[in-house]
This record gives structure tokens, sequence and C-alpha cells, in this order.
């Protein structure tokens, strides 16, 4: 909970910084990667998405990738390590 805070603080001063807010910003994607080491096909599935804003969690076997989806305006994959699911 500590580092989303602190991450959640750093994205605000940034965007007064830049005089944006990440609501009025395109659409942005948040990409949760696999652990699994194998090179066997890989997919997304949609865990969340709101107003332009969505979370894909990565999966195995064939189906949609990031393009699929459309354009993103801004795209942040995160491995387990840097992410609690």
């Amino acid at each position: 909970m500590l580092r989303t805070r602190s991450l959640r603080k750093r994205l605000e001063r940034l965007e007064r910084r830049r005089g944006t807010r990440a609501s009025d910003a395109g659409r942005s994607a948040l990409v949760r990667q696999l652990l699994d080491l194998s090179d066997g096909e890989r997919h997304l599935e949609v865990v969340w998405h709101s107003q332009g804003h969505y979370t894909f969690q990565e999966a195995p076997g064939t189906g949609p990738r990031l393009k699929d989806f459309g354009k993103f305006d801004s795209v942040v994959c995160l491995s387990p390590f840097e992410v609690d699911f």
C-alpha cells in the first residue's frame, strides 16, 4: 500500500509540473506480465477498464495481443516482482 501512495504522489507531482491530469490523457494500459519463463505463446486478458484506462494480465496460449485492443498513449509493463497480484 505504501508503494501505491508513493507512486500516486510522484505521478501527481509530475502532472502538476506538466499541467495535465492522467484522466485528461488518452488511453493508457497497465500490463501484468507472467512469471512463467517458457517461450510459449502468450495473450492478454482484460482485468479492468474504465474511461480509457485498461489493466491487462498476460495468460498462456493464443489470443489477442496489445495491438489488437487499439492504440494506447501510454503502456506500462510490470513483472510479478514489481506488483502484488
